[in-house]
């Protein structure tokens, strides 16, 4: 066991480590013997740290995640002002070769401006180009189980057959438009893949007549 004159001092050092006003007189009323008082005192130590860290801990942790929020923040503005300069550049480069009567691309390639060129990519959609292609084969085959060839509708059918026809598929769409599904005699896109076809077949016709 410490002797009390090895402990000479030891109140005021006790005092200056912990901060928390530890002396010996009330390590003695806690029943601790002064041999084990080092110990004691060095997890009172680390305790009070502990309590006193743990606060200034938090308010760093959200100082950091504010800061953090902000950063995210400026980099997307960041980014976005950097797309928005990107278009520009596009634009004005667009712009300057019109203007030179070439088109420039980003790889370097110049081709000469659209002007009044179809843009067939952009005015006809390959979903439904594809639903169109499935509707017709499915109706290659006639009635009677011979087979037409896929160019079978230009050699002309009656204008007066075609709206008709397709004044009973615009019925099967307006009752799937208005909620009667169940009225009518056809899927949806059966219905506008075959409006489409007597629209196609009737449009051949004016086009071709003598003008």
């Amino acid at each position: 066991m410490t002797s009390g004159k090895g402990l000479e001092g030891w109140d005021e050092a006790v005092e200056c480590r912990s901060g928390a006003g530890i002396t010996r007189a009330a390590m003695r009323e806690l029943g601790t013997p002064l041999s084990e008082m080092p110990s004691k005192i060095e997890r009172m130590e680390r305790a009070y740290l502990r309590s006193q860290m743990e606060p200034m801990s938090q308010e760093l942790v959200t100082q950091a995640l504010a800061e953090m929020r902000e950063a995210k923040e400026k980099l997307r503005q960041a980014r976005e002002q950097r797309e928005a300069a990107q278009e520009h550049v596009t634009t004005a480069k667009e712009k300057l070769s019109l203007a030179k009567g070439i088109r420039t691309f980003d790889t370097g390639a110049t081709r000469s401006p659209l002007g009044d060129k179809l843009q067939y990519e952009g005015y006809l959609n390959p979903l439904v180009l594809k639903a169109y292609a499935r509707y017709m084969k499915r109706h290659q085959t006639a009635s009677d189980g011979s087979q037409r060839e896929p160019d079978n509708w230009q050699k002309g059918i009656p204008k007066g057959a075609l709206i008709d026809s397709a004044w009973r598929h615009f019925s099967d769409w307006h009752l799937h438009h208005r909620g009667y599904t169940a009225e009518a005699e056809e899927t949806l896109e059966e219905a506008l893949c075959a409006i489409l076809f007597n629209v196609m077949g009737y449009l051949k016709q004016v086009l071709e007549a003598p003008k």
